[in-house]
């Protein structure tokens, strides 16, 4: 797994990605004990569901303060301070000041919802499929509407990484 470079649209510096749990990603898709871990037991739904009720428990709370810090997140971008989030999904799904992230909200424009890294492709025409959130898509079957896909072909696409 090499290191991960992004270009910090705002300033256009290159930096490099900071991964949470880096070591046990490298460990999973690298490694032939982890790939067969990988395969059979993280790939699961049960280990999805598990994990988010653990992090909707009061105890996981004791992990946003490293999280914030590892990341180098800027917590005076949020709409509350880090002691208002009771477990770690509530910090996760935090509001931001409506300031912070200006919504451009002209007409040939798609706004994400969330907040972090994208992934961007120059021209849908290049391919004839993408990733999203680990799922595959075309460009009809991610806006779930024909018309609308035919206005974006030849466009830009981006996914939130």
């Amino acid at each position: 797994m090499t290191s991960i470079k992004f270009i910090n649209r705002l300033s256009g510096e290159i930096h490099q990605e900071i991964v949470p749990s880096e070591k046990w990603l490298k460990w999973l898709y690298f490694k032939p004990l982890g790939k067969l871990a990988l395969n059979v037991l993280v790939k699961r739904k049960f280990l999805s569901e598990w994990y988010g009720r653990k992090m909707d428990s009061p105890a996981s709370s004791s992990k946003i303060p490293e999280f914030i810090n590892n990341l180098k997140i800027d917590m005076s971008e949020a709409s509350q301070p880090t002691e208002a989030f009771k477990t770690f999904n509530d910090f996760f799904i935090r509001e931001l000041k409506p300031e912070v992230r200006p919504i451009d909200s002209s007409e040939n424009s798609i706004v994400s919802p969330a907040d972090g890294k994208i992934v961007a492709f120059n021209n849908m025409d290049s391919m004839d499929t993408f990733f999203a959130k680990g799922q595959e898509f075309s460009l009809e079957s991610f806006l779930e509407d024909k018309s609308l896909s035919q206005k974006y072909e030849g466009g830009h696409c981006s996914s939130s990484a």
